[in-house]
Parts: structure tokens; sequence; C-alpha cells
């Protein structure tokens, strides 16, 4: 199976949603330490007065306990899952230098569209399957939030303290996140970060 095929093949495959996968201490201590607005490797997506998020820019520069927590989500068995789509075949592996991933902030706006991207920045890979944590303690679901698939039927998915979501990168082009409940003062705080393959020659 070639890439463009395989990404029609995975353009209909469904969000896997994991609950609990990681030690609840190591998130804590993720979110504990979550740098402050004036961090230098913050990129502020949006408007100057209304930012839509807070995306790190820092590579592998980032606080201790994320970075440990995003190496734990590079060593996903994506062979479990995504076998039967003959993703094996290909070989895919995680960008240990988090480009196009890290830490995210999402404070409260008005829906947004995520990001679209299947070309690596600096390398001839294109992106294949992105995971998702969100980190957020006592999240409720009332607090909406919610990570929406626009597909042939549409799917939201709480963003709950410890929950991994997987979902086939070509699919990034169908999500957007619902807003905040303006009555929350809290903001989504996430990790995130990618599996890739590289393209022939490399």
């Amino acid at each position: 199976m070639n890439l463009q095929d395989l990404y029609i093949t995975l353009s209909s495959f469904p969000a896997l949603v994991f609950d609990n996968v990681f030690a609840p201490s190591l998130l804590r201590a993720t979110y504990h330490t979550w740098p402050s607005k004036d961090w230098d490797n913050w990129i502020t997506v949006g408007h100057a007065s209304v930012a839509h998020h807070f995306q790190s820019n820092a590579g592998r520069s980032l606080p201790p306990a994320a970075l440990l927590l995003l190496e734990k989500m590079s060593s996903f068995p994506l062979e479990d899952f995504y076998g039967p789509l003959a993703l094996s075949t290909l070989k895919f592996f995680p960008d240990l230098s988090f480009h196009t991933g890290g830490m995210q902030a999402i404070p409260q706006v008005e829906a947004i569209p995520t990001s679209y991207k299947l070309e690596h920045p600096t390398k001839r890979w294109k992106k294949l399957v992105n995971l998702v944590l969100f980190i957020t303690p006592d999240w409720e679901e009332e607090y909406n939030g919610e990570l929406v698939f626009h597909g042939s039927k549409k799917t939201s998915i709480a963003p709950l303290f410890n929950r991994l979501i997987v979902y086939t990168a070509i699919n990034a082009r169908h999500i957007s996140m619902n807003p905040i409940n303006p009555n929350v003062h809290k903001e989504v705080r996430k990790l995130h970060t990618s599996f890739w393959t590289y393209l022939d020659g490399d």
C-alpha cells in the first residue's frame, strides 16, 4: 500500500480514546510546572487581544515533566491498533525533537479549528498519526471544550484529565474545538505529538 492509498484508508478510521493511560502524578507534575504566559517559547495563535491558543516552540527545551510525558506518548504501541490498516508496512516513527508537537494551552475563546499540516517543517517526512493528551485536573464534561471530529458521523470528545486521543493525521482537516463554558475559569492544557513516515530517498 502506497502513502496516498493509505491516507484514503486512514481517512475513514475513527479516533481512538484511552483513559487513565499514564501515571496521574506525572500529569499533575506537568500541569503544576506549566510555564506562565510570558514564557519565551510560547507562540500565540490568534489576535493579540484574544489568543486562540498558546503553542510551545521549544523542541526538547520543555519543562522536564512535560518532556518525560511526551517521550512516553512517543512509545505508544500504534502497531496494536493500526496494524489491520497496513500501517506497519510503512516505516513510521515518532519525532523526538517534537516538531509540530509539544504543549498547548486553550483559553476561553470561540470555537476554533485545529491545524492541518501533513509535511514535516524540516524533513521530507509525512505525518501519519497524531496523539493528544489532556492534563487539566478535575475537568468536567459540562465545562465543554470538546474536540469535535466532523466526519460521516460527528463525534465530540471531552478533554478529561488523563485522556489520550489517537487519530490519523489526514482527519485533522475535519476537527474543531468547542468553546469552554464561560463560567469555568480554567484553560484546557494538553500535550501532543505525532508519528511520521519518510518519503522515498530519505
